[in-house]
């Protein structure tokens, strides 16, 4: 990616291997809604080549707090 196509305060990361059920876009959009119904978390998913990929981006109003929640959400999914 050029640069100039960079977003500095957003990173796209792979899923761990426990998500990789969420092979489309339809899949993760539920489990996006299932983290913010259950889990209050908001964080997108996106799915490129059956593979999920969850975005994160760092904002004013993020804290190191925020960061920490959605591991432990996502740690939650461990199967």
């Amino acid at each position: 990616i050029p640069n100039s196509m960079r977003a500095p305060c957003m990173r796209v990361i792979g899923c761990p291997t426990w998500l990789s059920d969420l092979e489309t876009i339809e899949i993760a959009d539920d489990f996006v809604q299932k983290m913010s119904e259950e889990d209050k978390v908001n964080c997108p998913v996106t799915v490129f080549n059956g593979r999920p990929w969850i975005r994160i981006s760092a904002n004013i109003y993020n804290t190191k707090d925020d960061y920490i929640k959605l591991r432990d959400v996502i740690l939650k999914y461990r199967k």
